[in-house]
């Protein structure tokens, strides 16, 4: 590519994105999900500035978000719990 392409180009991330709630990773979401333009699927949650950042390559949700709010989430894929 030319240089000033290079400047603006960024691949597009294939894999699904990690949401982590206080360390733990609860689920995934994707790609192109955007903590600013969230959508939510239900009319009991709507999303809230300040309630998902991007951090690290990783979406870091707020503590005060409740399974129920994940799920109503756009895109959000559940994490499987680990089998002990």
């Amino acid at each position: 590519m030319s240089d000033w392409l290079d400047k603006f180009y960024k691949p597009i991330a294939l894999e699904r994105v990690e949401v982590v709630q206080s360390g733990r990773v609860v689920g995934t979401v994707d790609p192109y999900f955007s903590p600013n333009s969230a959508r939510s699927t239900s009319i009991m949650f709507d999303v809230r500035p300040g309630d998902f950042k991007l951090i690290d390559g990783k979406i870091r949700a707020n503590k005060m978000l409740g399974y129920g709010d994940f799920m109503a989430l756009d895109g959000f894929n559940p994490s499987t719990p680990a089998s002990d």
